[in-house]
């Protein structure tokens, strides 16, 4: 991290605003393609509360939400961190927005425009979210900063609990061949522009045993 921040601060990037944000496309694209390793947010987050002055003196609120308006996860920080404020644009951004998937992100960032909307439209959202999952909001918030498919098969996949994934897909008569259903959670973009199957997701997060596992049952 000190290596880093003595090369941007060598380059001299906060006194041009055009490189100000290629240095936050950067983190963007990283943030939108790096694998997702424990801490992986922690330190993007680390070097956004380090340039937190910078970065709110050189991009106004909807700099800044124009820039990472496509990654869930930058967003909820950005706006839980004193970022970006939730104005009424913005709010309304966010309640018209969907990924190419459908899913809404209204459903993601619930806690933040129910601050400010009617209580007709935060009862109009409850009953969508109601309506996927009757427990979408049992450990809502912190489904919302893992930011990954909540689904039981899922979890099993990103874990690649091998044995535990075998035990439910027979017991559950489970296909294969079924792909992976969209969730309010997800948060990779890449995954929310796709519908992957089973070895797809299980090769995405690196599952190899369930991977294998799936290959040798001749899995395409």
């Amino acid at each position: 991290f000190e290596d880093l921040i003595n090369y941007i601060q060598s380059q001299d990037i906060f006194n041009n605003k055009e490189e100000f944000e290629h240095f936050l496309r950067l983190i963007l694209n990283i943030c939108n393609n790096h694998h997702r390793y424990p801490g992986f947010f922690d330190k993007i987050k680390q070097i956004f509360f380090k340039y937190k002055k910078e970065i709110k003196q050189t991009f106004s609120n909807h700099d800044l939400f124009n820039l990472f308006n496509d990654n869930k996860m930058i967003l909820l920080f950005l706006l839980n961190n004193d970022f970006i404020d939730a104005d009424v644009q913005i709010i309304e951004a966010l309640l018209n927005k969907c990924e190419l998937n459908g899913i809404k992100y209204c459903h993601f960032f619930f806690p933040e425009i129910k601050k400010v909307i009617s209580d007709d439209r935060i009862q109009e959202i409850e009953n969508e979210l109601l309506e996927i999952d009757p427990k979408i909001f049992d450990n809502y918030e912190s489904k919302r900063q893992k930011g990954e498919n909540d689904s039981y098969i899922c979890t099993l996949i990103q874990n690649d609990s091998v044995e535990e994934f075998i035990q439910y897909t027979t017991q559950a008569c489970y296909s294969f061949k079924n792909e992976i259903k969209p969730s309010i959670f997800e948060t990779n973009e890449f995954l929310n522009n796709n519908t992957p199957k089973l070895i797809e997701y299980a090769a995405f997060f690196g599952s190899i045993q369930i991977f294998n596992y799936l290959r040798m049952n001749k899995v395409e």
